[in-house]
């Protein structure tokens, strides 16, 4: 199970240290639960940060063949994942992607916003011919995803009660009644909340019951792919795993 896994901040996926090594974040770890619950091993990554897949756009050959096909609002990341796709194919054997990003929707967004940016993703891994690509694309924004766990931390209130609701709020952290906000309280703190979040924890929640389609989405897409890349068979029916 090896992927090249991009996208952007520090936070999430993680980050490189002084020696180039990797640092891992919460989504990161989020990733590593769900491998480890079911192959009871974690995955091998090559982290690429948002300036690395800038680089790996510039000097692709074929970007400019790719242009065009996709949509176009969501060039960038189309060509993203396109490139990053390819980049695993030049590794041999069976390397997939897992390409992060917020929507980051607002109340003035487009309600399509995640919906659009998960197909431009699917359409770049799709004309990669890289069969193991897995679009990761909280709604609003990750903070989402954490709050299905964590929002056990609130009054009244108990872990993975009714988490598609935290999908309807804003991802914009100047509102008063933000996602960041609100996970901030959950974990009684006024500081940033993943000094708080462990790696022992996120591994300990059940993910299979944080249901909210953008990580209903997410979490079976990569449960088909690692089934997959270890020789069984899909879990999920393929509908399930894409937006059509």
């Amino acid at each position: 199970m090896r992927f090249i896994l991009a996208g952007e901040g520090p936070s999430d996926l993680g980050k490189k240290d002084n020696e180039r090594g990797f640092i891992k974040g919460a989504m990161t770890h989020i990733v590593d639960a769900i491998a480890k619950k079911g192959y009871k091993r974690l995955p091998e990554y090559q982290f690429l940060a948002e300036n690395d897949v800038r680089l790996l756009k510039k000097k692709n050959p074929r970007i400019s063949s790719a242009r065009g096909r996709e949509v176009k609002h969501y060039r960038e990341i189309y060509l993203s994942a396109f490139c990053l796709g390819e980049e695993a194919n030049q590794k041999g054997g069976s390397w997939g992607v897992i390409f992060f990003t917020d929507a980051d929707g607002t109340r003035s967004a487009p309600r399509d916003l995640w919906e659009k940016k998960v197909k431009a993703m699917q359409q770049g891994f799709d004309s990669s011919h890289n069969p193991y690509g897995v679009p990761m694309v909280p709604r609003p924004k990750s903070e989402a995803w954490l709050l299905g766990y964590y929002q056990g931390g609130l009054q009244d209130q108990n872990a993975y009660n009714h988490c598609e609701r935290f999908e309807e709020m804003s991802g914009n952290d100047a509102s008063p009644n933000s996602l960041k906000k609100l996970l901030q309280k959950a974990l009684k703190t006024k500081g940033n909340v993943y000094d708080l979040i462990t790696e022992k924890e996120l591994h300990s929640v059940k993910w299979e019951r944080i249901d909210m389609p953008s990580f209903n989405l997410f979490r079976k897409r990569l449960e088909n792919v690692l089934a997959e890349m270890n020789g069984q068979p899909r879990p999920h029916p393929e509908g399930e795993t894409r937006i059509p």
